[in-house]
This record gives C-alpha cells, sequence and structure tokens, in this order.
C-alpha cells in the first residue's frame, strides 16, 4: 500500500543562500505503516510482489503447487461480480476464504486546470460466504476530522476491509464484526491518520448528511453505526480458535513523533543537521497486543511495548516486528528489534546512510497466560557488517522469508531437547 509515512519530520535547515525560515527538509525515510497490515493467520493482504513470488516458490517446493501453468480450459468461472471498485478475500469463519465487494461514492473538487481532486464521500462493502452467497453490506459516509482532506489513494487504496471475520471480538452479540480500514490524508502534507471502524452485521443504523455529488445537495441518508474505533493501524491478527469457540488476538501499532523543532536563527548547517537526528532517534513505534473486549466493549490489553523506528528489524520497510501464532493448545507471540540503531549518525536527508559495524537482533518469546504476556525466552543475535563484501548494509530479521512459519518448535537437532523455538 504504498501510503505516504508519517515520519515526515519537517524541520528548518539553513542552506546556503536561503534564510532558516523558509529552508524546509524532509528526513528520507521510507517507513511506511501501511506496509505492515495486514498480517492475520492465513491472509497477508496488501503483501508485494517479492512476497507473492516467495509464497509461490514455497507453494511448489511444498508440492502444494504444481510448477507448470495448469491448462486455462479446465477452469471455469463460478460466478461473476460487475460494476464493484474493488473485490478482494477475508478470512472467514472456520478456516474458510469469504470475500467482499467495494462500492465507493466520491465528489470531483476542482483545484485548478491540470488537477481535479476526488474527495471520497461514502463507501459500501458487500460480504460474501465462500460460497459467494452474500451475508451481509456495510456502509457508512466517510467521517471525516477537521484537519482531514480526502482518502488516501481516492480508492480502495485506502479504504478496504481489514480482512478478517470475527464474531464475538468487540462484543456479546452473535452478529458477524467487520473492520474498515482507512488511510486519510490531513492538512499536513505527508502526515496521514490511520483507523479502523467496526461494525456489525446487521447491527445498529444511524441518519447522517451527506452530500449527494449529482444534485450537490446535502441529503440524509441511512448508514451502518460504528460499534468501536480503534484509532490505530491492525498489524498482526492471530485466529487461535479451536473446537468451534473463537479465540482472537489483535495486534495494534502507532508511530509517536516528536515535537517539530524549529532551528534557531543563525543555526550553522551543522547544528540544525544534530537537530534533524535527534529528532529522527526519538521517533517511536509502539505496539499493542489486544484480546477480546469485556462486556462494557473494552478490548482487553495483553502486552504493549515501543522501541525506537530507526531499531525495527530488517529492511525497516515491511519486515514484521512482531509474530504471534498457536502451538499446539498454547498461543505464543514473539518481538523483534534491533538492539541499537541501525545507522550510523546521518546529519541530512541527502546523506548516504551507513551501516552500524556491530549490532545484534533480539528476539523475545512470549507465552499468553492467563490473559496476560509471560516472557519465555532471549536470543540476542550479534551481526556485524560485512566488510569483505562490496554491500552497503545488510539486514537482519525473521518472518522475511515464510512469515510465521520462520519460527521453528523443535525441528533442528539442538532445540529438541527444550522445545524451544529456532529462528
Amino acid at each position: 500500500m504504498g501510503i505516504s509515512t508519517k515520519l515526515i519530520l519537517a524541520l528548518a535547515l539553513p542552506v546556503l543562500g536561503a534564510s532558516t525560515a523558509d529552508a524546509k527538509f524532509c528526513a528520507n525515510q521510507s517507513f511506511d505503516p501501511s506496509g505492515f497490515s495486514f498480517k492475520g493467520t492465513r491472509h497477508s493482504a496488501f503483501r508485494g510482489p517479492r512476497q507473492q513470488k516467495i509464497e509461490e516458490i514455497n507453494s511448489i517446493l511444498e508440492g502444494r503447487k504444481n510448477s507448470r501453468k495448469a491448462d486455462a480450459n479446465k477452469y471455469k468461472p463460478a460466478t461473476s461480480i460487475s460494476n464493484v471498485d474493488h473485490f478482494a478475500d477475508l478470512d472467514g469463519p472456520n478456516d474458510e476464504t469469504w470475500f467482499y465487494s467495494a462500492n465507493y461514492t466520491f465528489k470531483d473538487e476542482f483545484v485548478n486546470e491540470y488537477f481535479t481532486d476526488h474527495i471520497m464521500l461514502e463507501y459500501k462493502f458487500t460480504i460474501y460466504n465462500t460460497n459467494m452467497d452474500i451475508v451481509g453490506t456495510i456502509s457508512d459516509k466517510v467521517r471525516y476530522e477537521d484537519d482531514e482532506v480526502r482518502i488516501a489513494g481516492n480508492g480502495s487504496a485506502g479504504c478496504q476491509l481489514t480482512p478478517v471475520i470475527t464474531k464475538h471480538f468487540f462484543n456479546t452479540d452473535d452478529k458477524y464484526e467487520v473492520l474498515v480500514g482507512l488511510s486519510v490524508n490531513t492538512k499536513t502534507p505527508g502526515l496521514n491518520h490511520y483507523r479502523n471502524l467496526v461494525y456489525s452485521l446487521g447491527g445498529e443504523k444511524e441518519t447522517l448528511p451527506v452530500l449527494d455529488p449529482e444534485s450537490g445537495k446535502t441529503v440524509n441518508k441511512e448508514f451502518d453505526k460504528p460499534i468501536n474505533v480503534i484509532q490505530s493501524s491492525i498489524g498482526d491478527v492471530l485466529d487461535a480458535s479451536r473446537n468451534g469457540v473463537e479465540e482472537y488476538y489483535m495486534t495494534v501499532y502507532d508511530e509517536s513523533l516528536p515535537e517539530d523543532y524549529e532551528v534557531p536563527d543563525g543555526a550553522t548547517v551543522e547544528e540544525a543537521g544534530k537537530l534533524f537526528w535527534d529528532a529522527l532517534t526519538k521517533a517511536k513505534i509502539s505496539i499493542k497486543m489486544l484480546g477480546k473486549a469485556d462486556k462494557d466493549g473494552n478490548l482487553k490489553e495483553i502486552h504493549e511495548f515501543s522501541f525506537p523506528l530507526l531499531c525495527t528489524p530488517g529492511n525497516q520497510e515491511t519486515s514484521p516486528f512482531m509474530m504471534s501464532f498457536r502451538k499446539g493448545n498454547d498461543v505464543y507471540f514473539i518481538t523483534q528489534r534491533y538492539k541499537e540503531i541501525f545507522w550510523n549518525p546521518y546529519y541530512s536527508p541527502e546523506e548516504d546512510m551507513t551501516m552500524r559495524e556491530s549490532n545484534a537482533l533480539v528476539v523475545n518469546l512470549y507465552k499468553i497466560v492467563d490473559g496476560g504476556a509471560q516472557l519465555v525466552k532471549t536470543s540476542e543475535i550479534p551481526f556485524v557488517k560485512d566488510s569483505d563484501a562490496d554491500v552497503l548494509a545488510s539486514f537482519h530479521s525473521v518472518g522475511d522469508l515464510r512469515y510465521r512459519e520462520d519460527v521453528n518448535f523443535g525441528g533442528f537437532d539442538f532445540n529438541k531437547d527444550n522445545g524451544m523455538p529456532a529462528y
């Protein structure tokens, strides 16, 4: 999901020939929060071409997919859907694959002779079960906040279902629960808001005013009323249900950014560069693992942690910093981060970044016990930059190859004795 990151630090930088009041620059970090969403038990939506290729190769290696292309004539469509703006699959109940279609309503806003902005006003999602029977629909107006201007990407890139179906996670009734994930551009360039609105299929309705783009008039329409709003991005979701009893765990995350910095008049380039680096190192990512809501609809907080954004593992763009999984009747999750900031200090977004010579990947394994997180094992995997090879950096992480399957319980001789996982 190529949505602009919130990590764009607008800092004043003195440039030769320019005043400190006029000069602005942005951090050249490519971290995009939406790139981590959504990783479920069976479904990894928004995955990029590299991950799709890895999954295809793994299918061939495991014999789940023939390496030769199947004869297209053997397959005929079972159904077809037309006049939709987006179509995708969901992790349905009982290990089923469900589907949904989306339709969006826009208004065109003239900006200038070269550009017309498309502002999303409404969205409607239709949910289908594995047999393509309609289970229900969700429709709502886009509830913009005061400083928000449009849905990012002008369509499905910024408004789609988080691909998981629950029934008893957010409340106690028997209605299916779906989440609409929104990425919203704000009036501050480069700053997006991320949130998930929770709805019950066939749940409570409300009447709200909304613009009719055809007539240009405001009309009253009936919409579905959210039963909860998660003001965060949803990353990892574990469906740990068994024996017909639903059990889900959801992990949300946010960026914690430093206050804007004002470079004092007369500051040198070196002084401004230090402010840039200080701001960058203070940026953090905060992760919270949530469990089933109580009778009042409050989600249970199981575990919370945070670390500097420059310590995120792997390529610091898409590598998972948290993964959950079930082993037998037990639920585990791991967190991972670099022990130290991955890069050496750099004092300008135009400066080449260099890898720290010595570092370590720290992996923590937790077990969920009595609704809380119990630390089971900490693995500190040291690594150094390969000075002999002609490489700028060497990334390290768990989960970049086969995601959850990168964690192997007792699959290697040196781990069979204690049953601890290898990475």
